[in-house]
């Protein structure tokens, strides 16, 4: 039998530390201290400040105090979803939706507790404080759909969305086939029957100016499509996914480049500028011929920037593609990469598998939190 791990090259990934400092640790520090100041300070101030008298009588909270806990911690929520979702309006539906679930929960729950109160039941001599009692019965239901929500998606989601997927969806991405090993690649792909994409020229590039104007630092900063190099392409034909939205259809003239639709939005671009890029063997120029939608869920290759044909060097670069290989063909996928040991294949049934794994976790996690 083939161990998928074995289907996955060992890469060698730099750890950048800069990424890391600016990345994952500052979210994981601010979470620490909005927990801590919207949870945990405003409940240890108020037992500093409560009398021992109050403890041995076992008198209730006052009400100033379960405000302030309370204004304290929707503070709390409103600031990490602002700031994580980046997104005002969603922030603020997300929050109003929660807060009504529980201000309906905890309604529902008090009244029936007042209600088993007054018929003087066996339960009722255990509820002293029907609004005490309301709160925990709410918190405890909270953290329970919590706990039932993550185990519906930890692998009815990933399995039904699988589902959907239509027969012979690529399962395995090639990246970096050298040119000279590309007749070879699609002369074993015909030979064991497999489905692929087309296997497209990848060259690395950078987007520096438009209309021979650069771009400005300001822009630089607001579009990641601008800070970093882009994969560049051309091919005579749009990929199957792919629908132009704006611009002529003919795609044949050297020079020539169809741009991504909301890329193309983000920059000002328009039908007609000329784009200059960055390639390792010098600047290229091209005309924006037309603007297209692109479906990034699919499981076949997509480009910001696609030029058309002669006008990119194709041997400046290597080739990437995607291609279906049936479970009873995988042992034949240890023989592809020995054959192209200098070609990266990734294996997406393991990705969904690390996935699956990953979310059994945090549900373990979170289940023994609650």
């Amino acid at each position: 039998m083939c161990n998928k791990a074995q289907l996955i090259p060992q890469l060698d990934l730099s750890f950048s530390v800069v990424s890391f400092l600016l990345g994952p640790l500052p979210i994981a520090i601010f979470t620490s201290v909005i927990v801590l100041l919207g949870f945990i300070l405003p409940s240890i101030w108020e037992l500093l400040n409560t009398p021992p008298i109050r403890v041995i009588r076992e008198q209730a909270k006052s009400r100033k105090s379960l405000f302030f806990m309370f204004f304290a911690g929707i503070t709390s929520l409103v600031i990490f979803s602002l700031v994580l979702s980046e997104n005002l309006m969603l922030s603020i539906w997300v929050l109003t939706a929660i807060i009504l679930l529980c201000i309906l929960l905890y309604t529902v729950v008090w009244l029936l507790l007042r209600a088993l109160k007054k018929m003087k039941t066996r339960l009722s001599f255990y509820i002293r404080s029907a609004s005490q009692s309301a709160l925990q019965i709410t918190a405890l239901a909270l953290g329970l759909s919590l706990i039932t929500v993550l185990s519906v998606l930890r692998t009815d989601l990933l399995e039904r969305w699988q589902q959907q997927l239509p027969e012979g969806t690529p399962n395995q991405f090639v990246y970096g086939l050298p040119p000279f090993d590309l007749k070879a690649f699609e002369q074993q792909l015909k030979q064991n029957g497999w489905q692929s994409t087309p296997l497209y020229p990848n060259i690395r590039g950078r987007l520096v100016a438009k209309n021979d104007v650069p771009f400005s630092e300001e822009a630089i900063k607001q579009n990641n499509a601008l800070r970093r190099e882009l994969n560049l392409t051309q091919s005579s034909a749009l990929p199957d996914d792919n629908v132009i939205t704006k611009g002529q259809v003919e795609f044949n003239a050297v020079g020539q480049v169809s741009v991504e639709s909301k890329t193309a939005e983000s920059l000002g671009i328009q039908i007609g500028d000329r784009l200059t890029f960055s390639l390792p063997e010098g600047t290229l120029q091209a005309k924006v011929i037309n603007f297209r939608s692109v479906e990034w869920e699919s499981f076949s290759p997509n480009f910001f920037f696609i030029f058309s044909p002669k006008t990119l060097d194709e041997n400046a670069g290597s080739y990437l593609g995607s291609f279906y290989v049936p479970k009873q063909d995988q042992p034949k996928m240890i023989h592809m990469i020995q054959q192209f040991s200098n070609t990266v294949f990734i294996d997406v049934d393991r990705i969904l598998d690390e996935v699956k794994r990953l979310m059994n976790v945090l549900v373990k996690i979170v289940t023994v939190l609650a």
